[in-house]
């Protein structure tokens, strides 16, 4: 019981945690580039986005080797603002230009 505990503990934290922030990372990182080079979105929410999608990518690398100073005692702990305020900030703007 405590084996299928253990590997079912660890099979989630993997794809929630780690796959998890990779794929929000590339997903942050690609619209924050995106509006950089449209122009569709200012310049400060993108610059924002992409150094929220590096955060999140640093936690899931973090996580995933166990570097400390990297994962959720670390830089990718700042993630668990980052990602919040540019969402806030993001839906935000959107408001503004009724999008």
């Amino acid at each position: 019981i405590v084996a299928i505990y253990e590997w079912q503990r660890l099979t989630t934290a993997i794809l929630f945690d780690a796959f998890g922030f990779f794929l929000l990372s590339v997903w942050i990182f690609v619209g924050s580039v995106a509006g950089l080079r449209s122009g569709g979105l200012p310049k400060g929410i993108s610059w924002f986005g992409v150094v929220a999608a590096l955060l999140c990518f640093s936690f899931a690398t973090g996580y995933i080797t166990k570097i400390a100073w990297l994962g959720e005692s670390g830089l990718g702990a700042l993630a668990f603002l980052a990602v919040p305020a540019w969402l806030i900030w993001l839906g935000v703007i959107f408001w503004k230009t009724g999008e």
